[in-house]
């Protein structure tokens, strides 16, 4: 069995994207998200009209998004 080592951080987005990705960047690091070599889900909220998606994306140890096909 593989030992598994999780840490959570959440936070307010803002439109702001480079300071919301400084802001999630720091979060990460505080974690020592890139010391371990994890994954990090992120899980995004986005509305058309009446309609709501919560969506999930996964970042890679290596920075890399997967490519679905």
């Amino acid at each position: 069995m593989r030992k598994v080592v999780v840490a959570a951080t959440q936070m307010a987005c803002s439109w702001d994207r480079e300071a919301t990705l400084a802001k999630a960047e720091k979060l990460v690091r505080e974690a020592a998200a890139k010391e371990l070599d994890i994954v990090i889900p992120v899980s995004f909220f986005e509305r058309t009209g009446n309609v709501a998606f919560n969506s999930v994306v996964i970042i890679d140890a290596d920075g890399c998004l997967p490519v679905l096909l």
